[in-house]
């Protein structure tokens, strides 16, 4: 279960690609097993309570081995439908498929602390104590929680060898963006993490399209976009769409003035459209030369940084997380990315609040 549970967190924080899926299969596993461990867990409690006529609940190892118990079966039932892949939720908004999984990760969690308590509690009877448990168990527990670590520890292979870009862990924990000054890390990062990170060059090769000022389509490279100055890139799940269009881009265009003031030479806007939509786009919000509306339709640059988002169930393939990372150079120096389409992090506000 402590397998189970780990490989969960490890799992949050990769979020497409062949290792998600191999991190899905292995997570099921380890709770089927789980499940199994629990279905044997209430015939113990049945053969000592109604067989042997024994108050099997009056402990606290009881109790919390038949809360661990409970709870076990009631998790999986929340991850069977959160997984998308079954389509148990679809059609549902996504503020439902949150709480789901929320709850399914709250419960899972619950499950473990209550057996490990549960396990603990066993281990001071006398009959364990004294008999068996007196060596073996003793060493069973902790070779079983340095399973569960070396699991968590494990590394992902990054998406960029498989050909699939995404999220990936560094030493067991997410690398994410460094707080702005004056602000709590907990209130600008998310527990999502990026291929790149706060201090990694970006991939200077990469091309971007664009219409220029005389209605002409070019291409320019990330590299000769950031080399030797500071840049403002964000990016939208899709041109015309309404969080996009309503509040992101004109939240730049509104502080572009109050972000040049601080040095920043170019504002730049990326979305896995081409770039005659994102010159339309820009049209109808008079973007202007305040805001570079740039089309990645490849999607080559997002996947290269791994902020892609898979919204193929939804019509509308492979497209970029919300983000907003500030740019010196080429190398990233702030770096807010949402969950799926929110937008909570990556204003013109926060990228301010970082110079």
């Amino acid at each position: 279960m402590s397998e189970g549970v780990l490989s969960a967190l490890r799992l949050r924080a990769v979020e497409a690609g062949p290792e998600r899926v191999r991190g899905i299969r292995r997570h099921a596993l380890l709770q089927a097993a789980a499940l199994v461990c629990a279905a044997g867990g209430f015939y113990a409690i049945y053969s000592n309570k109604v067989l042997l006529g024994k108050p099997h609940f009056r402990t606290l190892h009881g109790r919390a081995g038949l809360a661990a118990l409970l709870l076990g079966l009631v998790a999986p039932l929340g991850g069977a439908l959160a997984f998308k892949s079954l389509g148990l939720l679809s059609g549902r908004s996504e503020a439902l498929q949150l709480r789901v999984k929320w709850a399914h990760r709250r419960l899972g969690l619950a499950t473990w602390l209550c057996a490990l308590g549960a396990v603990e509690l066993a281990l001071t009877h006398p009959a364990v104590y004294k008999g068996l448990a007196s060596s073996a168990w003793q060493l069973a527990v902790p070779a079983l929680a340095g399973s569960a670590l070396a699991m968590a520890c494990l590394p992902v292979t990054p998406m960029r060898a498989l050909g699939a870009p995404s999220m990936r862990l560094r030493a067991c924990a997410p690398r994410l963006a460094a707080p702005a000054r004056g602000r709590p890390a907990a209130a600008r990062t998310s527990v999502l993490v990026s291929a790149v990170a706060v201090g990694d060059k970006l991939p200077g090769d990469v091309k971007l399209t664009y219409f220029d000022a005389e209605n002409k389509m070019q291409e320019v490279s990330v590299d000769d976009l950031t080399k030797g100055k500071k840049v403002v890139i964000f990016a939208v799940p899709g041109a015309f769409t309404p969080t996009c269009s309503l509040k992101h881009l004109p939240g730049f265009i509104e502080k572009a003035d109050e972000l040049k003031a601080k040095g920043v030479e170019t504002i730049a806007c990326v979305a896995v459209n081409d770039a005659f939509v994102m010159d339309a786009w820009g049209k109808s919000v008079d973007a202007g030369d305040k805001v570079m509306l740039l089309a990645d339709g490849s999607a080559l640059f997002t996947k290269s940084i791994g902020a892609e988002l898979d919204l193929t169930d939804k019509g509308l393939g492979i497209r970029s997380r919300r983000y907003a990372m500030l740019v010196d150079d080429g190398t990233v120096k702030d770096l807010n990315l949402e969950e799926g389409g929110a937008f909570t992090v990556s204003s013109a506000d926060e990228i301010l609040s970082a110079l």
